[in-house]
């Protein structure tokens, strides 16, 4: 567990470990159900069933390595559609050279040269794609006369708006992580409270017998 996951926790075991116990002990729970109940009226039937419910919604709530790994997916969306858009300016770049191939000028009003630069960041890239595609379609006519297919100028619209959707995903995502790994131990802790009550209330009622006592440690 992350140490600055585990600081938010009411517990410093290992979350799936937790869960085997809360089971274990709803188990045992189960077992000595009327010692309970005539010990404390609201240690029932239903506490078991609410009890039930909080571990399956723990169990079905996205994990701390789940959520990295789904924030490492958003990386690499934004990665591939990067280097889409590089691969849209390269086909670009060759029709470009083609119908301008003596006329170098004409060559740097596309960019071509400014390649780095876009690798460096990702807006640089969406302006770099963006601009390079005005600039296509102010020499239509003379790319269109060596056979350049229309798709060419598409695809680097196409390319700039899917990293822009890619970066937005993928700060979106970065910025709710917080929330769900909070949900998260909110959920975690409530559950913990419960085992907790459960713990405390077998000290009482199997106070002179220490074997049932400790089946409910927690």
């Amino acid at each position: 567990m992350a140490k600055q996951i585990e600081k938010y926790r009411d517990y410093t075991m290992e979350d799936s470990e937790f869960l085997q116990k809360a089971r274990t002990q709803r188990g045992h729970f189960l077992n000595y159900l009327a010692d309970f109940t005539a010990f404390d009226a609201n240690l029932d039937a239903a506490y078991a069933a609410d009890w039930a419910l909080q571990i399956e919604d723990c169990e079905r709530h996205q994990n701390d390595e789940t959520t990295l790994d789904q924030q490492q997916q958003y990386t690499e969306d934004l990665e591939k559609a990067k280097k889409q858009g590089f691969l849209a300016a390269t086909d670009l770049e060759y029709y470009v050279k083609k119908a301008f191939a003596n006329d170098t000028r004409t060559q740097k009003e596309f960019g071509f040269n400014l390649v780095a630069q876009a690798r460096g960041r990702t807006l640089n890239q969406i302006m770099w794609l963006e601009v390079m595609r005005k600039i296509a379609q102010d020499y239509t006519a003379e790319l269109t006369a060596v056979d350049m297919p229309a798709s060419v100028i598409t695809n680097l619209e196409t390319a700039a708006r899917n990293i822009v959707q890619a970066e937005i995903e993928q700060e979106y995502y970065k910025r709710i992580r917080l929330r769900i790994t909070t949900q998260r131990i909110k959920k975690f802790n409530a559950l913990y409270k419960t085992c907790k009550l459960v713990s405390s209330a077998a000290q009482i009622v199997f106070y002179d017998q220490k074997e049932e006592a400790t089946l409910f440690e927690i």
